[in-house]
């Protein structure tokens, strides 16, 4: 997640990390959850995906929208 920072006229963009409630802690104070960072991963890359498509058939769009109209 990223958290937005103004700066005068700009927008500045810094990374942040939300804690999440509720998390088993291991005896070192560690409470990552590999199946549920996998999954988050998983999330991420399929919107990711996702994304990139949407993108791609709309430049095709445009492409063909200025083929079609000489």
């Amino acid at each position: 997640m990223q958290q937005a920072v103004s700066q005068g006229n700009n927008l500045h963009l810094e990374p942040a990390s939300i804690e999440v409630e509720g998390l088993p802690t291991r005896p070192d104070g560690n409470n990552v959850n590999v199946d549920r960072e996998s999954l988050l991963l998983s999330q991420t890359q399929l919107q990711y995906q996702m994304g990139v498509q949407l993108i791609k058939s709309e430049f095709h769009r445009l492409l063909t929208a200025i083929k079609d109209g000489n």
